[in-house]
Parts: structure tokens; sequence; C-alpha cells
């Protein structure tokens, strides 16, 4: 997710520079970015709160023209995050699959003394319900953005 600030330019010659506290300011936005998503990363029920937590980072991306924070989580949740659609999982058919006990049709004597079974899926891909998105990302960064905008005015340089 890339996030655009408001900066104020000063004409310096033929270009428009930006403040010289650009790169601290933009560091700054990313660790208060990071501190609003992790406290909306405890405000879910995920069961991997620490590991999604330990995947956070953010990198500043900068071009002759912006400046822009890039958060960046290294994890599955990106996918509880923005969510799933419905649909046909053809990509684990005529695969190994590991399957729950709980959700075998007939498991064997063996499954039961794994714990666990593992079936090939041959026919029909089955369905995949879908996850609806929990957006906790963008609520992290809009806060971060309202308190950075906070920092900016008070500091004097917001637009």
């Amino acid at each position: 997710m890339k996030v655009d600030l408001p900066f104020r330019y000063k004409y310096v010659g033929r270009k428009y520079r930006q403040v010289k506290r650009t790169p601290q300011l933009l560091h700054e936005f990313g660790k208060i970015a990071l501190r609003e998503i992790r406290a909306e990363i405890d405000k879910t029920d995920l069961k991997d709160k620490d590991k999604i937590k330990a995947s956070l980072k953010y990198k500043i991306v900068a071009t002759r023209t912006a400046h822009k924070v890039v958060i960046l989580l290294e994890h599955v949740a990106v996918y509880q995050d923005e969510g799933v659609r419905r649909h046909q999982m053809r990509y684990i058919r005529n695969r190994v699959i590991l399957i729950e006990l709980d959700d075998l049709e007939r498991p064997t004597h063996k499954d039961y003394q794994q714990g666990v079974g593992f079936r090939t899926i041959r026919d029909k891909a089955p369905t995949h319900p879908g996850i609806k998105g929990r957006h906790f990302i963008e609520r992290g960064v809009e806060r971060a953005r309202e308190e950075f905008i906070q920092i900016l005015i008070k500091e004097g340089l917001s637009q």
C-alpha cells in the first residue's frame, strides 16, 4: 500500500525542492504507521498475531517527483486483510494435500495413526468459500496519516 503525504516544496533556482527533513519525516511516518497497524491487528481475531506483526515493514521509495512510504506485509495475512473471492481451487487438483481428521469423510486406520489424512484431489476441485476482507492495514494507515498531519501542522510543514 503506497501512501502520499502532503509536503511543502520550496522554489530553489529552476527546481522545486522538498524541505530538508523529508527523509526523517518519512521514517517517522513509517514508524507511526507500523504502530497503528499493529494496534489494529491486536483488535482482530487473527490466529498468528505475533507473526503478522513481526512481518510488517516499511520502505521509502524516492523518485525525482515524489517520495512514498510503502507498507510491506510478508505474511499470508494479506489475503485476510484484502479478502478473497469464492473460487474453484484448481491449483490443488492432482496434488496430495493434508486434511484434518475432523474434515475427512472416511478416515482409514493409517489416518488415525498419523493423526491427519493425506488425499489426492483428482475429480472436481473443491470450492473455496471466500474470505471477507478485514482492512486492518487501511484503517491503521488512515489513523497514522491523521496523526502525522497533526505533527506536520505543529511543525509548520503542511501545505
